[in-house]
């Protein structure tokens, strides 16, 4: 079972969040919409000299024949050796021209991925993520907006059961001081697990997001079950008349799930918050 059950929405007050919240949808964006300038970021490594060059061409070149051709490695590697000897230059050119277009090709897998961005809870850390005041001050308007506390499990399953025809999986994020790394000849033939791999990489200033990725097929609005949402905490400084439009609308769309205000709390020896039943 994964160990991660409890995840985070922090959201601004504005016509978009509350048309999304009274529907029951997620909105999946595009990569491009992200907020980190180096979403899908790698770092292509490319052969160290010609030596290791020509064997990696060889061996990419072989895996090509070997699988359209329906040839054995030995077969396979054979023609290959031959059509180099005879001409490395031409040869090396070809595959080159290949590679080119592994870069656009990974762009293009990403491009085409949905992307729902969510907290959870920090492994090791007593502090659950709506007592983190930086995710509060930057992605719900500094206490002026919300958060939606799902049962990630919940919410999974009711995605893939309420829009047939669509995918969605989920990763955590992995924190990085440098970018992904893919191998430029090796990756090629799997190109779309590199690609995956690429948009669970962030730099570990982004560390205390503890961010989990929902992925979908396409981006756009898809629709979950209310059951998935466990609490909808509300921040102090959001103004009377738009709380209580998000409380009605929470009673009315959620029935079952708790109502919190979370607030920063003072005249304490530690810097903290502290959260009440509305």
């Amino acid at each position: 079972m994964s160990k991660f059950t409890d995840i985070y929405k922090f959201r601004e007050m504005n016509i978009n969040s509350l048309v999304l919240l009274s529907s029951c949808k997620l909105w999946f964006a595009s990569i491009q919409d992200l907020n980190d300038p180096f979403e899908g970021y790698v770092y292509i490594a490319e052969p160290s000299n010609d030596d290791e060059k020509i064997e990696q061409y060889i061996k990419f070149g072989q895996n090509i024949i070997e699988k359209h051709n329906a040839l054995s490695s030995e077969k396979a590697r054979e023609i290959v050796l031959s059509n180099y000897f005879s001409d490395p230059k031409s040869f090396i050119k070809f595959i080159d021209e290949i590679l080119g277009k592994h870069p656009a090709t990974i762009s293009r897998h990403l491009s085409q991925l949905g992307i729902y961005s969510v907290s959870s809870d920090i492994p090791g850390n007593s502090m659950t993520q709506e007592s983190n005041m930086l995710m509060w001050s930057h992605y719900a308007d500094g206490f002026k907006g919300f958060c939606i506390h799902y049962d990630l499990q919940k919410l999974h399953s009711s995605l893939r059961a309420m829009n047939p025809g669509k995918k969605f999986e989920w990763c955590s994020v992995n924190y990085l001081d440098k970018p992904h790394k893919i191998n430029f000849v090796e990756s090629i033939e799997k190109e779309t697990i590199e690609a995956l791999r690429s948009i669970q990489s962030k730099h570990s200033q982004w560390r205390y997001e503890c961010e989990i990725r929902i992925l979908a097929s396409q981006t756009g609005a898809f629709s979950f079950s209310p059951s998935a949402v466990k609490t909808i905490y509300v921040g102090e400084r959001m103004p009377r008349e738009q709380k209580d439009l998000l409380i009605t609308l929470a009673r009315s769309s959620f029935p079952e799930c708790a109502l919190k205000e979370v607030r920063v709390a003072r005249n304490l020896e530690d810097f903290s918050v502290s959260v009440a039943e509305i």
